[in-house]
């Protein structure tokens, strides 16, 4: 959404167009959702500049392995 052809906020504002208590988001809200969207998606270049250990960056398709092995280190509860 940041740099595609529709931009989050209007993805949002089609989307809960439908919405039987619409709006749900004021506009100034939504106009917000694409300023933040850049906020984040710098921070996380900024984080895999800096890391030296980039295999510690989730990505989506490692994310069910990942929470498979998590699930494996929680200690069991009798």
């Amino acid at each position: 959404y940041h740099n595609g052809p529709q931009r989050l906020s209007t993805a949002m504002r089609q989307s809960m167009a439908k919405d039987p208590v619409a709006p749900v988001l004021w506009e100034p809200h939504l106009t917000a959702l694409d300023r933040r969207v850049g906020l984040i998606l710098r921070a996380i270049r900024d984080c895999l500049n800096r890391s030296v250990q980039s295999d510690r960056v989730i990505q989506d398709e490692d994310s069910e392995q990942l929470l498979q092995q998590i699930d494996q280190r929680k200690p069991k509860q009798s």
